[in-house]
């Protein structure tokens, strides 16, 4: 008899068990036997790991998701503190948004689309964030960062490139349905379309950004977003005074 031993986490392992009578799918935990099947009545097997979560500052709770070598957030921030327990302003005029636009005056700010807290904060769009406030540094939980330019890339093309990624990350529900497409949320990250401030409120249901923490000018930084008509993501670039969302990556 031959016995082949797949480890599958620190609790579990599998275990085939090869005769010449028949070979037989073991699932064992501490040394013992829990669960046998039949190969030839097994058609997959998927194993999902212990789902984990983190904490921000205010204790919202966001799962987290491993692909490839990084582990994400799967869901947009919704935090209102810096994690050293400091307000994040939080501003609703557009008037104080266009001036800081304007006059470059480098406000950090934040509003939810809309200034609808109660419908954004409980369909967890996330609140939309200017760089300058990711430009803090504060803004993810303690051991996690808002991701760079590079980090993003890597996710990208992980996924196989930007032509592709998008499908895989967007949310398979909530895109327009005006000549639309959802993805697959293929791997657990659940992209929604929440819009952006610049400082009107727009594209909700259509477009979701993402903030880096790359600069390309003294004015710009880079950005990624997806659409509602296709699984690419993109490759732009966004005035540091418009809200976006952010998407946090563990350090």
């Amino acid at each position: 008899m031959k016995k082949i031993t797949y480890i599958l986490s620190s609790l579990f392992c599998l275990s085939l068990s090869q005769s010449i009578a028949q070979d037989t799918l073991v699932v064992m935990k501490a040394g013992q036997a829990v669960y046998k099947r039949v190969v030839t009545e097994v058609d997959s097997i998927v194993f999902k790991p212990n789902s984990k979560i983190v904490k921000d500052i205010d204790d919202n709770v966001y799962p987290t998701i491993i692909i490839g070598t990084q582990v994400w957030m799967g869901e947009n921030l919704r935090v209102e503190k810096y994690n050293d327990g400091t307000a994040i302003p939080l501003v609703t005029e557009n008037t104080v948004w266009l001036d800081n636009a304007i006059n470059q005056t480098k406000l950090p700010m934040m509003s939810w689309y809309d200034n609808d807290k109660a419908t954004h904060f409980d369909n967890k769009d996330g609140a939309l964030y200017n760089w300058y406030v990711v430009n803090t540094g504060k803004l993810c939980p303690t051991g996690w960062h808002v991701p760079s330019n590079n980090e993003w890339n890597t996710l990208i093309n992980y996924l196989g490139g930007e032509t592709v990624a998008g499908g895989k990350l967007k949310s398979n529900t909530g895109w327009s349905t005006q000549g639309g497409v959802n993805g697959t949320n293929e791997v657990n990250f659940s992209a929604v379309p929440s819009g952006l401030r610049s400082p009107n409120f727009n594209t909700f249901n259509f477009y979701g950004y993402w903030w880096t923490t790359t600069e390309k000018d003294s004015m710009f930084s880079w950005t990624r977003y997806m659409s509602y008509g296709n699984g690419v993501v993109y490759t732009d670039s966004n005035n540091q005074s418009h809200g976006l969302s952010v998407r946090c990556l563990k350090d």
